[in-house]
């Protein structure tokens, strides 16, 4: 079963907008397998959202986003007892503006933070079961630009991270250092349709449970076991497509390669 519910407000002017909203989720689902394993979620929501216009100098608009989510769900054998409570409580918020052409170049800047305590402990004790109370701080940077060149748009984008992850039982805190980026274009060779190609460089924190987990997962019917030493994934893409931008019916194709480094997955033994 589920039941979704929410209730929001915005006060809206010329100067731009200011609204607030609450939303829970509570779900009751599982899979008819011969173990029976099912989940009960519930999660409730509060957000914050902002736009200012022509806040400042040659900037067109700020926008600001905070939110904060209070998220549970238990892990239930096939005997209807509860195994696994995780929990997740989450502070996020995102600033932004948006400036007028400098120099042939049209973007924003901005900067993200979240907040977050994650855990996965025994429903019967409290005791950590499978992933131990951790608490992690994400603070990020980033710009993003675009311009036109004779026919072509180009695009550009940078983001700087630091994420920080603490357990709460004993192992060993981590932080990592994370820098991203793109650069693409589109070039309408012939009215109406576009070639693009697109570089980028992505990198990855491993997440709590990547590197923490060491318990059973009642869902998946595993033992996992994380590790701490894991380091950051760096994956190398190029993307190249041909897209047909206007007309009655529109199309776009992709060919793309991923390499991935340091890449995390769940390997059975």
């Amino acid at each position: 079963g589920e039941r979704d519910i929410g209730v929001g407000a915005s006060l809206i002017g010329t100067w731009g907008h200011l609204g607030a909203s609450v939303s829970q989720l509570d779900k009751l689902y599982g899979i008819p397998t011969d173990e029976g394993a099912s989940i009960d979620l519930k999660q409730t929501r509060y957000d914050v959202d902002a736009l200012v216009n022509k806040p400042f100098g040659i900037f067109d608009a700020f926008k600001f986003k905070l939110g904060y989510t209070d998220y549970k769900h238990t892990e239930i054998n096939g005997e209807g007892e509860p195994e696994t409570d995780f929990k997740n409580r989450a502070l996020e918020s995102r600033w932004e503006l948006q400036h007028r052409e400098v120099a042939g170049w049209r973007g924003s800047i901005g900067l993200q933070t979240e907040q977050s305590k994650f855990s996965a402990l025994s429903a019967e004790d409290g005791s950590p079961g499978t992933v131990p109370v951790t608490k992690s701080t994400s603070t990020a940077a980033f710009i993003v630009e675009e311009r036109d060149l004779g026919p072509v748009r180009l695009n550009a984008g940078l983001r700087v991270e630091n994420v920080k992850r603490k357990p709460q039982d004993g192992s060993a805190d981590r932080s990592f250092n994370l820098t991203s980026y793109s650069v693409g274009g589109l070039w309408p060779f012939t009215p109406g349709y576009g070639l693009g190609a697109t570089f980028s460089v992505a990198q990855r924190a491993p997440t709590t449970e990547e590197l923490y987990s060491n318990g059973p997962h009642e869902a998946t019917e595993t033992f996992d076991i994380g590790n701490a030493g894991f380091k950051k994934e760096t994956s190398h893409n190029i993307e190249l497509s041909l897209q047909k931008t206007a007309g009655l019916v529109r199309w776009k194709a992709n060919v793309f390669q991923n390499e991935v480094k340091d890449f995390i997955y769940g390997q059975l033994t």
